[in-house]
């Protein structure tokens, strides 16, 4: 890869930022459900928080090609640290924060990653030359990983438990540290911000890719964007049917997982964060060997395999009831998110121009975020979600998944787009 320096300086600062934030969004989901028993609450909190993504979503991509992707990483890391940073000032001067201030932060979190992904994307791709997409992804995925395998790790010993005991692993650890409200973690979140920001200030590069840099009104760069994908229809049904993989691996972990766990299986928070950190242990299994595996496939084949996979456990999961299982499943699960994360981006890098891949990865993200609000609100309906109803959930992420891999299968695959032009 040519500029490693600066390569390995932008995975430095991800690691570092995404470890606390890692711990936040395990902790976020897991205080809601089992300690304060506001599930309900926090769906609909999310819910909203979903569709206002969607607009931000799209408004990002005319952000990332417009202006200096290094620029935006400092500002996306400055306004985390003062956000971050006055929740947690407000939780010590009041004694903890009420349930808005905490959702407050979940919502800045969901919207800082639909400006921080493509917008790493898209520097990478300036940065590296094209020879180095592969690698790039893969080391993407591999710390991103990582670093959530240490945020679970650090969110077993720091997270309250519902009280019904668990798998004793502060004392497999030897480590006992009193649980932290959640306005101690997220100050450990907003130091990392001003770490992060302090290792991407000194970054340097010489971009590898000629850049037009589109100017006119943000409606009038965000039309380009459809415009272009349009012109490249396979192109369009890859980047949404590939991406729905993500899409029940997001409602599951921000949501069914919770259920699953604390309603239908009654187990604690350490079963929570154990599986957190054995999907994050398969993800980066996969992050590892995904490309060497399917190096002689094309990618759309490779993303089909993979979905068959994720299909398969879904439907499993729906008529199992051991948390062994579940563990399984959840190292399943994340070789079959994170090898078509690497698959998808790899073929993105290549496919799509660096002057168009912001705004394209944001309409994407869009679809994605569309999808996801359909589907978290059937899933939330009592039917799928009550108690013992749980398994059904899993039973319709698997037939969710059958029939965007077939939608993939005839539209998305490649034909005479091949490669793209701008």
């Amino acid at each position: 890869m040519q500029n490693q320096r600066a390569i390995y300086s932008l995975l430095a600062a991800n690691a570092v930022s995404s470890f606390a934030q890692g711990i936040s969004l395990i902790a976020i989901p897991w205080y809601f459900a089992s300690v304060l028993d506001m599930e309900a609450y926090f769906v609909r909190a999310f819910q909203i928080i979903t569709l206002l993504t969607l607009f931000l979503s799209l408004y990002s991509g005319t952000l990332i090609d417009r202006y200096n992707r290094k620029a935006l990483f400092l500002g996306l890391n400055a306004v985390g640290f003062a956000v971050l940073c006055s929740a947690a000032v407000w939780g010590f001067m009041h004694g903890g924060l009420s349930p808005l201030g905490i959702v407050v932060v979940l919502a800045f979190s969901v919207f800082s990653f639909q400006v921080h992904y493509p917008n790493l994307y898209a520097l990478g791709q300036e940065v590296v030359g094209r020879e180095g997409y592969g690698r790039f992804s893969s080391l993407i995925e591999v710390q991103n990983q990582a670093t959530i395998i240490l945020s679970g790790v650090f969110s077993i010993l720091l997270l309250p438990d519902s009280g019904r005991g668990g798998l004793g692993l502060r004392d497999v650890l030897g480590v006992h540290i009193e649980p932290w409200d959640m306005h101690e973690i997220f100050l450990l979140d907003g130091i990392t911000y001003a770490i992060a920001f302090t290792i991407i200030s000194r970054i340097r590069y010489t971009s590898t890719r000629e850049r037009h840099i589109e100017t006119g009104t943000v409606w009038k760069r965000l039309r380009s964007g459809f415009t272009y994908l349009s012109r490249h229809p396979r192109l369009f049904v890859f980047g949404i049917a590939s991406h729905t993989v993500f899409v029940v691996t997001i409602v599951h972990g921000i949501y069914l997982v919770n259920l699953y766990i604390d309603n239908y299986l009654h187990e604690g928070a350490e079963v929570y964060a154990l599986s957190e950190i054995i999907y994050s242990a398969g993800a980066l299994l996969a992050g590892l060997i995904i490309r060497r595996l399917f190096r002689k496939w094309i990618p759309e084949h490779a993303i089909l395999c993979l979905m068959l996979l994720a299909i398969s456990i879904y439907l499993m999961l729906a008529f199992t009831r051991w948390y062994g299982f579940m563990l399984l499943f959840q190292f399943l699960v994340g070789i079959s998110n994170a090898g078509v994360r690497v698959l998808r981006l790899t073929a993105l890098l290549t496919r799509v121009e660096n002057e168009i891949i912001g705004r394209s990865e944001s309409i994407f993200n869009a679809g994605n975020i569309f999808l996801r609000l359909i589907v978290l609100s059937v899933l939330g309906l009592p039917w799928f979600s009550e108690g013992e109803q749980v398994p059904r959930a899993y039973l319709a992420c698997g037939l969710f998944l059958a029939v965007t891999s077939v939608i993939l299968w005839i539209w998305g695959r490649p034909g005479k787009e091949k490669k793209t032009g701008s």
